[in-house]
């Protein structure tokens, strides 16, 4: 996993300045500004609109009864195009772009399921529920605990009027 972070932080900006430098020595400085504005400002657009119709999607879904699953992978891809986008360079704006773009999205999403069953199944990667029975050790499961509530209503005191100057 080090390996992995050392060149995303490290390559990657690497790449990104050689990127800049040749498309500035071949468009000039003024078209590059241009178009590295232009993909943040169409990218932040699009992060609005795709962002918004992955939420109408989970809305929909929980409206009709159903676990959004694929509204979570989307909305987590969808936040993350946003954020390459914000990140000045054109590898970033390309993946980010591909990102938001919902048949690109589909099937970067696809890609990373597997690989994250991948793991799963490998053992890599444990997944457990919060506040339920883990289906794996259901026979040393412990029987819910039952937390019985009552309620007493407590009246409120009567308010009383300040004093005037008459008084």
């Amino acid at each position: 996993m080090g390996k992995k972070l050392f060149a995303i932080f490290t390559i990657v900006p690497l790449i990104e300045l050689a990127l800049l430098v040749a498309l500035g020595d071949a468009m000039g400085l003024k078209a590059t500004l241009a178009l590295v504005m232009t993909t943040g400002i169409a990218g932040a657009y699009l992060a609005k609109h795709e962002g918004l119709r992955v939420l109408r999607s989970w809305q929909d879904s929980i409206a009709t009864g159903a676990i959004p699953t694929d509204g979570i992978m989307n909305g987590a891809l969808v936040l993350v195009g946003g954020v390459l986008l914000i990140t000045p360079g054109i590898l970033t704006d390309a993946l980010g772009i591909s990102l938001l773009v919902a048949p690109s999205r589909r099937a970067i999403a696809s890609i990373i399921k597997v690989y994250l069953l991948k793991m799963i199944e490998s053992g890599e990667i444990q997944v457990g529920m919060l506040g339920g029975v883990n289906r794996r050790s259901e026979s040393q499961a412990q029987p819910d605990t039952i937390i019985e509530v009552s309620s007493i209503r407590i009246p409120t005191p009567p308010t009383r009027r300040p004093p005037t100057v008459d008084d």
